[in-house]
């Protein structure tokens, strides 16, 4: 059984946009991943970085997901789990300075 991975970027408009010490919010943008197995089974995820709330942007996050995907496609989904295991792990360890490199 392998894995298939789509992403999109996409960017909802808020019915009324909102202002706060930041400038004024319009639409959200997102980051969505379809994941599909060759037996039939799906199932989607997001990511939506607020500026002021997350240190990542649309742009890192999708760079970072297109970075990793391809090590994941045509993996066996256990594999594909202890992999992204792996990368969770290693970017929770501290870094030089002390932060997590997430």
């Amino acid at each position: 059984m392998t894995i298939s991975v789509s992403l999109f970027v996409v960017s909802t408009p808020l019915v009324v946009p909102y202002a706060s010490s930041l400038g004024v919010t319009a639409a959200i943008d997102s980051v969505l991943a379809f994941v599909r197995l060759d037996d039939g089974r799906q199932g989607c995820a997001e990511v939506t970085p607020i500026r002021g709330y997350n240190e990542e942007t649309v742009d890192q996050v999708w760079d970072n997901l297109n970075s990793v995907v391809p090590g994941l496609v045509d993996l066996q989904p256990q594999a594909a789990l202890a992999r992204l295991e792996l990368l969770v792990e290693l970017l929770d360890r501290p870094g030089p300075d002390g932060l997590a490199r997430r």
